[in-house]
């Protein structure tokens, strides 16, 4: 009888110890899986880069600016610092506070012109990885393009989307964001030619500097 019951008392020990190593290598399986996943989340990050989207903060901050500088194109940020690779979105906006209380069509041009990477003075002429400055820096902005009517008394916001590449120098970037009205009153304004802002819309073009670190 003494003998059995040393037995099942060994039998239940062994299957205790099973268990334990059967506990101990499923969490030491979760605890591998979940660093794999966040590696392999910081891995995705690094090879995409990532976004600060901005646009839902830049409506109050653009109405913020219509009131206080009384005018009627803002965009925000005015400035903003991202890493090689990185993206930003923002917004541009347009007030039509137009005088004779028509629905007007607006577009918008966003257009590089300067960099600390180039001399004073010589940025038409500079170049970087084997191409324009110019163009290099235009290839790292996404709008819509197409004109817009915006109604009298509303503003129409337009969203931008700068990617610096992963081989930037580091250094600022400066674009003016251009807004085109209809004008003379029925002609269809065209982005691509929209390089500086209509007497008639009532507004200056807006500077954005870009510093890549």
């Amino acid at each position: 009888m003494a003998r059995r019951r040393s037995r099942k008392v060994h039998q239940e020990k062994a299957a205790f110890q099973m268990s334990l190593g059967f506990i101990v290598a499923v969490v030491f399986a979760i605890v591998l899986l979940t660093l794999s996943i966040t590696w392999l989340q910081q891995l995705i990050g690094n090879i995409g880069g990532l976004t600060d989207d901005l646009t839902q903060q830049a409506q109050a901050k653009i109405q913020e600016t219509f009131q206080a500088q009384k005018t009627n194109f803002a965009v925000w940020p005015t400035q903003y610092a991202i890493s090689s690779g990185n993206t930003l979105k923002m917004s541009a906006g347009i007030l039509n506070n137009d005088p004779a209380g028509s629905n007007r069509i607006f577009a918008l041009n966003v257009v590089p012109v300067a960099s600390s990477i180039c001399q004073t003075g010589q940025f038409e002429s500079c170049t970087v990885k084997g191409t324009d400055m110019k163009s290099y820096m235009r290839n790292w902005v996404t709008f819509p393009d197409s004109a817009e009517t915006v109604l009298v008394g509303t503003t129409g916001y337009r969203f931008i989307t700068i990617t610096a590449p992963l081989d930037a120098p580091k250094g600022q970037y400066l674009f003016s964001v251009v807004a085109c009205a209809d004008v003379p009153k029925g002609t269809l304004p065209v982005s691509s030619t929209c390089t500086q802002t209509s007497s008639s819309l009532w507004g200056n073009s807006a500077s954005l500097a870009i510093t890549v670190k």
